[in-house]
């Protein structure tokens, strides 16, 4: 069974694939990160980032989990995705060749000059374990920045 919580765990790798750095690497791993997130907090997205992946990801992190995409869907949102960029890749009009050209050029320019370097916060735990809340609030969608 594929629960909601899946969906958003796969928009945390996906931002991770994206950026090359873990979610929340610079701030403790805490019952206050837990409620910051429940309240809206989620990593922030490069600019760079082609849209429909931008948009794919912040569907995963919805806090309503009814907004969230299914699995199926992401299945075949990447592969409509992926065969637009292939069919149009020598077309530079094309609205989802030139976000992944840009993308790919703003990478390649700044992996030569930028080495991904973090550091950690001693306090991070990424594995998973049960926190327990006496009172959650209804999560929110607080920090999300609109993308179209």
């Amino acid at each position: 069974m594929i629960l909601a919580a899946d969906v958003y765990s796969f928009g945390i790798i996906a931002f991770k694939i994206i950026t090359g750095f873990p979610p929340y690497h610079d701030i403790p791993h805490n019952k206050d990160l837990a409620m910051k997130i429940c309240n809206g907090l989620r990593p922030k997205i490069p600019f760079h980032t082609p849209k429909p992946t931008a948009r794919m990801i912040m569907r995963c992190w919805d806090s309503r989990v009814i907004h969230r995409p299914t699995f199926r869907e992401l299945t075949k949102g990447i592969t409509k995705y992926w065969a637009d960029y292939k069919k149009n890749f020598y077309e530079n009009n094309n609205k989802i060749t030139i976000q992944i050209k840009k993308a790919v050029e703003f990478s390649t320019s700044t992996k030569a000059t930028i080495t991904l370097k973090y550091q950690t916060h001693p306090r991070t735990i990424y594995a998973s374990r049960l926190l327990n809340f006496s009172s959650l609030l209804k999560s929110k969608n607080e920090n999300f920045e609109r993308i179209n």
